[in-house]
């Protein structure tokens, strides 16, 4: 049986945006992480039926997310010094201000021009953000701040090979979409410019882990991605490659 959405729709909240001051120097974690991306996992997604979004499960309702509180949180400097890859993580779920400012630290709207927590080449912002809950997985929408339902069902051992992936509350798959990538004229299925793929997601994964550190929270980024099942679960597009995942939760 499907279990209740841990995360009930609040209609009442509103999106945040604040203008951020963006620092144009990435540190070389950033580039390592979005190397390793690249290189390892821009293996395509199973070839289904072209859509512009799976319909809406019925069991399923969106999560109008809560705005990210601003004025909290470790100092950058100690949030860097805790930042560490943690795998052993409890089987209970995130709070629902939690989920909400995960998603926001990774793709998230931060600018009144509808600019990002991220760098993306010309803003083409290539990268969709999927949240596996064990109730189902979810799109993010960064200009709505909200989940929309994709798949009922308890999808996240098609996130990872291993055991810690199958009870994390929360894990995060990181999908380019490759016409979007190349832009208006391009080849669509054109894969010579993932590596730009690969620095965003980088910087995506990176935001997780500072505000996991933190918060209190554990994260481990990985490539490792049983992509011949999550792709049809998400009804990936032909355009659409699978580069990472990350899973998220507390600290056992």
């Amino acid at each position: 049986m499907l279990r209740p959405c841990r995360y009930p729709l609040k209609e009442e909240h509103a999106i945040c945006l604040h203008a951020m001051n963006s620092n144009p120097r990435l540190p070389a974690l950033f580039l390592s992480l979005a190397a390793t991306a690249a290189l390892l996992s821009a293996s395509p997604a199973p070839s289904v039926p072209a859509t512009t979004r799976a319909s809406e499960p019925a069991q399923l309702e969106s999560i109008q997310l809560a705005p990210p509180l601003l004025d909290k949180g470790a100092p950058l400097m100690h949030a860097l010094k805790q930042r560490r890859s943690i795998r052993n993580l409890a089987d209970r779920p995130l709070s629902h201000q939690h989920l909400s400012e995960i998603l926001w630290a990774a793709n998230g709207i931060n600018r009144d021009d509808g600019k990002r927590t991220v760098p993306s080449a010309l803003a083409r912002y290539p990268i969709d953000v999927y949240a596996v809950l064990e109730e189902g997985v979810y799109l993010y929408e960064p200009a709505g701040h909200r989940l929309v339902p994709i798949a009922a069902g308890d999808f996240r051992q098609h996130t990872g090979s291993q055991a810690y992936v199958h009870t994390a509350p929360l894990n995060l798959v990181y999908v380019v979409d490759l016409e979007r990538l190349n832009g208006p004229g391009a080849d669509p299925m054109d894969e010579s410019r993932l590596r730009i793929a690969g620095i965003e997601v980088g910087c995506m994964a990176q935001n997780v882990y500072l505000y996991c550190a933190s918060e209190g929270l554990g994260t481990t980024v990985r490539t490792s991605i049983q992509d011949q099942r999550f792709g049809p679960a998400i009804r990936a597009r032909p355009t659409q490659r699978i580069i990472a995942a990350q899973a998220i939760g507390h600290p056992r």
